[in-house]
């Protein structure tokens, strides 16, 4: 597709992630620190650039959700979030339930999958970016010590997440091609969180991205690889 399209969605990436913030209340790392330290966990396993680029912008649906001024202003939560970059593309319309800053930020992998797949990225990046929180839901639902070791942030976000996964659900994600993947991106996103490691900038992941971006579609028309009923996984594509 046009470079020029490309290069707006480059621009429009790199500016949601200037406006850097403390990663979690319990973290010792920025969201922007986090994104850099999960690419290079990736680059130095030697994966591919579609992986990499993933890996990086995992948490793109957290920077989506964040409120302007109007969240400020407005004591209507729902209101507030239409002002984030993520209600005024419509995005919201993907999470399940009631729409409020905590619900929307922890259903940041559908955020973050259908805002890329809007913008033309590769369907690969899309899914593994949703695919790191099913990676979650999967492992607490297979592995109880593993339930029972998440952090208290990350266990409230479970429940909007859609919880453990149960058999049938487990069944379909171990069928995607890039199951094992998804399984490594959770495992990224739970090391990179590393006070003061020295990475890649973002910026030096720009010409990876670039590739990897096709013709925008519209909200309405965003079709990912995994099907689900809520939170629920119930198929493929």
């Amino acid at each position: 597709f046009s470079n020029m399209h490309a290069d707006d969605v480059l621009q429009a990436v790199l500016a949601l992630y200037k406006e850097d913030e403390q990663y979690a209340v319990e973290s010792l790392v920025t969201s922007l620190g986090h994104a850099e330290q999960a690419a290079q966990m990736a680059k130095d396993a030697g994966k591919e650039d579609h992986v990499i680029v993933a890996a990086l912008l995992h948490d793109i649906g957290w920077k989506l959700c964040r409120t302007g001024p109007l969240a400020q202003e407005n004591s209507d939560e729902h209101a507030a979030m239409q002002d984030s970059v993520a209600g005024k593309l419509g995005i919201l319309s993907v999470c399940t339930g009631e729409v409020s800053s905590a619900s929307a930020r922890a259903q940041h992998d559908v955020v973050g999958a259908t805002y890329l797949r809007m913008q033309g990225f590769d369907e690969r990046v899309a899914a593994l970016v949703e695919g790191h929180v099913l990676a979650k839901r999967y492992l607490c639902g297979k592995e109880p010590a593993y339930l029972a070791k998440l952090s208290h942030g990350s266990t409230l976000s479970l429940a909007f997440q859609g919880g453990p996964m149960g058999d049938e659900e487990r069944t379909w994600f171990e069928k995607h091609p890039l199951f094992e993947t998804c399984l490594l991106m959770r495992q990224w996103d739970e090391d990179a969180k590393v006070k003061d490691k020295k990475v890649a900038p973002f910026e030096s992941y720009l010409p990876l991205m670039h590739p990897l971006i096709g013709a925008p579609v519209a909200v309405e028309a965003v079709r990912g690889s995994f099907i689900r009923a809520g939170n629920r996984l119930v198929g493929l594509r």
